[in-house]
């Protein structure tokens, strides 16, 4: 249940930034790309990877301080180590949770998939929308 909540939450906060950015970057473009160019292209797409990786940072932040909180782990360095080792899919292995809560780790897991996923084409829709297509 508190897996779900989580992953409920960080669709919000995905929704939220991705959405905070689009507006953020079609209203810089309509600035920037009718003076600038490539290079306006190329700092709106790195500004686009930044708000990702700034929902991402967020996103992996509450599963590492949901994990503290239920003392599933013990020091805030190993709660986002393993949040993010595991929302990224990596899945070391060197760390693991109690069986009590290892379900969360399969959460954890699936939430990164999506997340990632929902990133990967916000990203290619920005690609997209810069070099002008349909």
């Amino acid at each position: 249940m508190i897996g779900s909540l989580v992953i409920l939450l960080t669709i919000a906060i995905q929704a939220l930034v991705l959405n905070q950015a689009a507006h953020w970057i079609d209203r810089w473009a309509l600035r920037l790309l009718p003076r600038r160019g490539d290079p306006a292209r190329l700092a709106l797409l790195m500004a686009g990877a930044v708000w990702v990786l700034f929902a991402m940072t967020l996103q992996v932040w509450l599963w590492a301080l949901l994990l503290l909180k239920l003392g599933a782990l013990h020091t805030l360095e190993s709660a986002i180590y393993f949040a993010l080792v595991v929302f990224t899919t990596v899945g070391f292995g060197d760390l693991i949770l109690p069986p009590d809560w290892r379900l969360l780790s399969g959460m954890i897991g699936a939430d990164g998939l999506l997340i990632f996923g929902w990133s990967t084409a916000f990203m290619v829709e920005l690609v997209r929308r810069l070099r002008g297509g349909p």
